[in-house]
């Protein structure tokens, strides 16, 4: 069986990239998925797909509601929040990940200045 390992990439940006990722682990990260829904937490591992696994995480979404009148005049719009232990965030989903700017500045920056 000839399967093929993909090797990771050795060129400068991928470093940077993964050596910033490295960094991240165990800060608290805010993500964005393609359905509208956001998930904070404490991020432990991710993987080469862009999966995510976050931990004591909140996950928070719009929900929308009708009254069911025709004109559809009455809709109300509730946020709902969740906690949640441990949660895995698919990256194909995924549209958005933030860091708060101080652990931007103490983790992240000082990796992209090399």
């Amino acid at each position: 069986m000839n399967k093929k390992v993909q090797q990771p990439r050795t060129d400068h940006a991928a470093i940077l990239a993964r050596d910033a990722i490295r960094n991240l682990l165990g800060s608290r990260v805010s993500c964005t998925l393609s359905d509208g829904r956001q998930t904070v937490g404490v991020l432990v591992c991710v993987d080469r797909l862009k999966n995510m696994v976050l931990t004591d995480c909140w996950e928070t979404r719009t929900i929308v509601s009708t009254d069911y009148n025709p004109d559809k005049t009455n809709v109300v719009k509730t946020l709902a929040k969740r906690h949640l232990q441990q949660a895995m965030v698919p990256g194909a989903n995924l549209v958005k990940v933030e860091v708060e700017n101080l652990i931007y500045e103490q983790k992240i920056a000082p990796i992209l200045k090399k």
